[in-house]
């Protein structure tokens, strides 16, 4: 069953490629059949005018094109079913004998060395020099040294019924090709939202599990540590060994960092509910970028805002958090006197910094929980902020190490 979707899919892909293998092979042998039949009927047209040039010495030498005799021979040639008409004109586009009347439009006074195709009809033309023969009696009788044009007019509409079911057989094959084309496109659509489904559902399952454990392990560490922040802070007011309190003070500062961790943890653990409101994503940067003054005055780095502002829905006290724990990583991550560069878009914004180790970055792991390149810190910054933009329907990506390029994508239109 796992690897049903992807049977399907090769299924109806190898379908299609044998479709569009059949309409290839339906075109060509429509077109080998259509020139088979043309060249057929071109070599029975011939025959036929070479059997009435063959007849020419006895029948018209001697009785004329006119005579019963002519008429008896032409009617058994004109009677083969695929042949329409036969008819002699003089050079001059005078009508000498016909089997039916011919149209005039196709008595040419130039004929053509090849033949023509027009109306479901095949015209085959020759000239034959009498030399000093009849051409017929009473008033067409007499001796002439005249040339004459014969003109052969085959039917074409097998040639055309044949085209016909060949272009039915095409089209249908066509019209099965486009259906199975939109079916594997629908197909394959259902099958990538299949394994995104499955990925997402396989992901939250391990995020769910990972943050049972970091909510037990937070709930199991955060009262000793506070109870150990009580007791530190307690000796450093008894103490009078500034060397004693120095270190202590050491110690308040890694407590206050576990204790960072440990609100980490809770936070990845917990169910999250979101309060959106409708505000202004520049407000909301700026609010971010004084939370960080003094950050930046210690630093001595620089935060810029540029772009044209929007409106976003969405929980503001949640958006604000996740801006203040980017901006700090970016200002964490940019070497000394570094600027880092917040630009607003049409529904995004992305947060721009220089880094001194992006080759050491594996974007491919950097949402995992407890993934980070920093010396402290407990991985839970990216894939909390990702876990809350998801929650709006939003997308945060990173399309750069370096600079180091993050993009919040905030076009969202439901809610979870």
């Amino acid at each position: 069953m796992k690897n049903l979707p992807k049977t399907v899919s090769r299924i109806f892909l190898v379908a299609l490629i044998a479709n569009s293998v059949l309409v290839v092979l339906l075109l060509a042998l429509g077109v080998l059949i259509h020139r088979s039949g043309e060249s057929a009927m071109h070599d029975m047209g011939r025959i036929t005018l070479e059997a009435f040039r063959a007849a020419r010495p006895i029948l018209w030498g001697s009785m004329g094109l006119n005579s019963p005799e002519t008429h008896d021979f032409v009617k058994q040639l004109a009677d083969q079913k695929i042949v329409k008409n036969f008819f002699v004109y003089t050079t001059k586009g005078k009508l000498v004998f016909s089997y039916s009347d011919p149209n005039p439009d196709d008595i040419l006074t130039e004929p053509p060395t090849e033949h023509i195709l027009k109306d479901n009809t095949m015209f085959m033309y020759d000239t034959y020099s009498f030399g000093n023969h009849r051409h017929g009696g009473g008033m067409m009788g007499g001796r002439t040294d005249e040339t004459l044009i014969i003109c052969l007019a085959l039917d074409t509409s097998t040639l055309r019924s044949t085209n016909q079911l060949r272009n039915y057989a095409i089209t249908i094959a066509i019209l099965m090709e486009i259906i199975m084309l939109l079916l594997y496109t629908k197909v394959s659509r259902m099958i990538k939202e299949y394994e995104r489904s499955r990925t997402r559902l396989q992901l939250a399952e391990q995020e769910a599990a990972t943050g049972r454990l970091a909510a037990i392990l937070a709930h199991e560490i955060k009262n000793p540590l506070s109870s150990i922040k009580g007791l530190v802070g307690y000796s450093i007011k008894k103490s009078s060994d500034e060397s004693v309190v120095e270190n202590l003070d050491r110690s308040i500062t890694e407590i206050d960092r576990l204790a960072a961790i440990v609100n980490g943890f809770l936070t990845f653990g917990k169910p999250i509910d979101l309060e959106i409101s409708t505000f202004k994503i520049r407000e909301c940067c700026e609010k971010a970028t004084t939370l960080l003054s003094h950050d930046l005055i210690h630093t001595k780095k620089a935060i810029t805002i540029n772009g044209t502002d929007f409106e976003v829905n969405a929980d503001y006290n949640k958006l604000l958090q996740i801006l203040v724990n980017l901006i700090l990583n970016a200002l964490d991550a940019s070497p000394a006197g570094g600027t880092v560069s917040i630009n607003i878009g049409a529904k995004q914004l992305s947060i721009i910094n220089s880094v001194t180790d992006g080759a050491k970055i594996d974007t491919s792991r950097i949402f995992e929980p407890f993934y980070t390149t920093k010396a402290k810190g407990g991985g839970l910054g990216l894939p909390i902020a990702k876990k809350i933009l998801e929650l709006h329907n939003f997308k945060i990506e990173i399309t750069n190490t370096d600079p180091f390029t993050l993009i919040l994508i905030l076009d969202g239109d439901e809610h979870a």
